[in-house]
């Protein structure tokens, strides 16, 4: 069997029965038989940038006589030049003879250069040296490339340009040369690509490329877009970020009023005209307002040159100043409004009123006028809405003739004048009638003397 290192005596007697006739004692040393037996291994041979290396160290007491009290292990992650990159330490106590302590370490290589790197242990009692171990591993050129894609507003007006920032990132540990960065416009409805831009870039280790894509809207359907960053490459591509926008028609449309004319009056139907257009979304509806009115439909009178009209049937209580304005809607909901425009109404249902004023000389007896040849018959006509257009008259059988200056008459006898006025609007006076007796001839004196 063992026995323990350690201090021990032999101790002999002479007997003679029981009698003890001499004794001796000699002590004697067990030496402690050392044997530490150390290994290390990492759980692969290689390891990418940001991964972490992990370790398993195994101690073994290998000696047959001695409980080591007190062990203390000491663990070294090394770069390829031996400086020291990370360490840990660990304690074991009381080690029997031929039992096993195991311990995990970890160190994660972040982006430190590819290479041929070593993790070490080295076990210690007092400070002395037992044992020794390691295990080589590597770190492996990779590029890590990520990325981000932005859009400078959530919405683009139609006809602009949207602009796009893009940014790479290499957080690995070695360069990437000729990676095409691809910038795409995306349906997400369709999945199809509407545009595409490709830059091709050098990217150093731990540095971050921007770039930038001003994209026309024009021709876009009014929706939300996708915009998808991609790293391409012969093998695939690989989508580093997205994001999106949304395209919109912010453009009000156009309209312009064509009737009524400004400051214009109208003494019955008054025509209303505007022609409106939208070149991103078209026209949805064009209203009208009369003064502060509710608003009405203009209807469309010619949609392939944008023209819509109606008419408005005033009444004798529409009479006066009037405002009208125009409005119009697009299909995105913009709209725009005319200034307003000032019209008048002048309706008249009543006929004008025609006066004959018979100058002198005169003489009026019951039921008859009697004038001279040399005696003025004036017509005056009146009307206080759309006033007068024409007086006329007629003498006897005769045809109706415009008044323009005052009426004398030079035939001896009887007549009659018939007259009217009729207003701006047709409306016609009924006929008036003057009867008249002209006296031409001086009167006879006659001297009668009796017998």
């Amino acid at each position: 069997g063992s026995m323990l290192a350690g201090l021990y005596f032999v101790k002999s007697e002479l007997k003679e029965g029981s009698v003890i006739l001499a004794n001796s004692t000699v002590e004697f040393t067990i030496l402690p038989d050392i044997s530490i037996q150390t290994a290390i291994t990492t759980d692969k041979p290689g390891y990418g940038p940001g991964e972490n290396v992990a370790a398993m160290i195994t101690i073994k007491n290998n000696g047959k006589n001695h409980i080591i009290p007190a062990l203390r292990t000491e663990i070294k992650y090394l770069d390829p030049n031996g400086a020291v990159l990370a360490t840990s330490e660990n304690n074991a106590t009381n080690m029997l003879p031929g039992s096993t302590v195991s311990y995990n370490a970890a160190w994660t290589t972040a982006t430190v250069p590819a290479g041929g790197y070593s993790v070490t242990v080295q076990v210690f009692q007092d400070e002395q040296s037992l044992s020794t171990a390691f295990a080589n591993f590597a770190v492996l050129p990779v590029p890590i490339i990520t990325g981000s894609v932005r859009t400078a507003q959530p919405v683009a007006a139609y006809g602009s340009e949207a602009a796009i920032t893009y940014s790479l990132m290499n957080s690995g540990n070695t360069d990437a040369s000729g990676v095409t960065a691809r910038i795409q416009l995306v349906d997400p409805d369709t999945k199809a690509i509407i545009h595409s831009h490709d830059e091709v870039i050098d990217l150093l280790r731990s540095l971050t490329w921007n770039g930038n894509w001003q994209l026309s809207t024009s021709g876009l359907a009014l929706k939300t877009y996708t915009v998808l960053l991609q790293r391409a490459e012969s093998n695939g591509t690989e989508n580093l970020a997205s994001a999106s926008f949304k395209v919109e028609d912010m453009t009000v449309p156009s309209i312009a009023a064509i009737l009524p004319a400004a400051s214009s009056s109208y003494r019955g139907t008054v025509p209303f005209e505007a022609t409106a257009t939208d070149a991103e979304t078209g026209i949805d509806r064009v209203e009208y307002q009369i003064d502060s009115g509710s608003w009405r439909l203009l209807p469309s009178a010619d949609s392939l040159h944008g023209r819509y009209a109606a008419t408005w049937e005033p009444a004798i209580t529409d009479n006066g100043a009037h405002t009208l304005v125009f409005r119009a809607y697009d299909r995105a909901g913009n709209s725009t409004i005319t200034q307003p425009l000032a019209f008048e109404v002048q309706m008249d249902s009543t006929p004008p009123v025609t006066i004959a004023t018979v100058g002198a000389p005169k003489y009026e007896t019951t039921g008859s006028v009697f004038i001279s040849p040399a005696t003025a018959i004036a017509l005056t006509a009146s009307d206080d809405v759309s006033g007068v257009a024409i007086t006329e008259y007629r003498l006897d059988d005769g045809q109706y003739l415009a008044y323009t200056t005052p009426i004398t008459l030079t035939t001896e006898g009887m007549h009659t004048i018939v007259f009217r006025s009729v207003d701006n609007i047709g409306n016609a006076e009924l006929e008036k009638t003057l009867k008249i007796v002209v006296d031409a001839s001086a009167p006879v004196i006659q001297m009668t003397v009796g017998e």
